[in-house]
């Protein structure tokens, strides 16, 4: 009864995590989306994410696959501009989205430099 037990909660974990990823994806989506909107607005990408709350988001993106809830992550540099989750590895890849395995890899979205 035991390995049926582990089996099933197995299974709720991995559609938990699941979950989380999508909840991920969706977050980052919404995120890229008021980036832009940001940016048809000022003509320009903003500093850091805290620029569009509360004006285009209601407060800072949560990183549902984080450990502590920190927010999602932010690069605009050098003519990138990436906004990302953490990947299914739990580990902070920069943003990139070719890490061994693609299912460990960043949730990641990028928006052209104008």
């Amino acid at each position: 009864m035991n390995r049926f037990a582990d089996h099933l909660l197995g299974r709720l974990f991995a559609w938990d995590r699941h979950d989380d990823r999508l909840d991920a994806r969706l977050a980052v989506l919404r995120t890229q989306i008021a980036v832009k909107r940001w940016f048809l607005r000022h003509g320009s990408y903003p500093r850091t994410l805290n620029d569009l709350v509360p004006s285009l988001l209601p407060e800072l993106p949560v990183d549902q696959l984080s450990d502590d809830d920190e927010p999602l992550r932010y690069v605009h540099n050098h003519g990138e501009v990436r906004i990302y989750s953490l990947g299914k590895n739990l580990v902070d890849d920069g943003g990139t989205q070719e890490v061994g395995n693609n299912d460990e890899a960043d949730i990641v979205a990028t928006l052209p430099e104008m």
